[in-house]
């Protein structure tokens, strides 16, 4: 069964060497600002019914992102995707912040 957040989600500095979020369901707001993923960042078919903060994160590894639906604002300003990065099939159903993104590989 997927893991379920009803209420407000605060990953906020938070490190994390293998990320896997997937199929998880976020009903409240989450925030990822300035977090650390590691080798693998795995949100593939997860739900963000609210709004998703990820300004500052770096992902450092493999990000996917596949399927992901996001029903409210996500903000990447500023965020930094060093491996390769997935959103195949991915829905943004709201604005979406890329400002100043940063991607090596």
């Amino acid at each position: 069964m997927p893991a379920e957040f009803n209420g407000y989600a605060d990953f906020t500095r938070a490190t994390f060497d293998w990320a896997i979020f997937q199929h998880t369901k976020f009903f409240g707001p989450v925030d990822f600002r300035s977090a650390r993923f590691g080798v693998i960042s795995d949100f593939s078919e997860t739900t963000f019914a609210d709004a998703a903060e990820f300004r500052g994160a770096r992902f450092n590894g493999t990000t996917n992102l596949q399927c992901a639906s996001f029903a409210a604002t996500a903000d990447f300003t500023g965020a930094q995707f060093i491996g390769s990065v997935d959103l195949w099939g991915a829905k943004f159903t709201d604005p979406i912040g890329f400002p100043h993104i940063e991607s090596r590989s």
